[in-house]
């Protein structure tokens, strides 16, 4: 996140956590500052890949309570999804 450049980012949440409602509409709008990530969580079955420049929206409604991990597909560098 760039505040500094960025001031509509000044509302962004970055967490390693993510808590969302079961049985209700969630719609994510994502995007990458540097090279190009995958959102992605299988047992929800989603997948979304973004790319540098674009906003791109991703919606799922999770039906099962559970804890699931949030992965990048993608090879995006050395720290990859972390």
């Amino acid at each position: 996140m760039d505040t500094t450049h960025d001031p509509d980012s000044k509302d962004d949440i970055v967490t390693a956590e993510m808590a969302v409602p079961v049985n209700r509409e969630i719609r994510l709008l994502m995007h990458s500052k540097d090279v190009g990530h995958s959102f992605f969580v299988r047992e929800l079955r989603i997948q979304q890949d973004f790319v540098p420049g674009l906003d791109l929206s991703v919606h799922f409604t999770p039906t099962k309570i559970g804890r699931y991990e949030i992965v990048c597909t993608q090879l995006c560098g050395l720290g990859h999804y972390t």
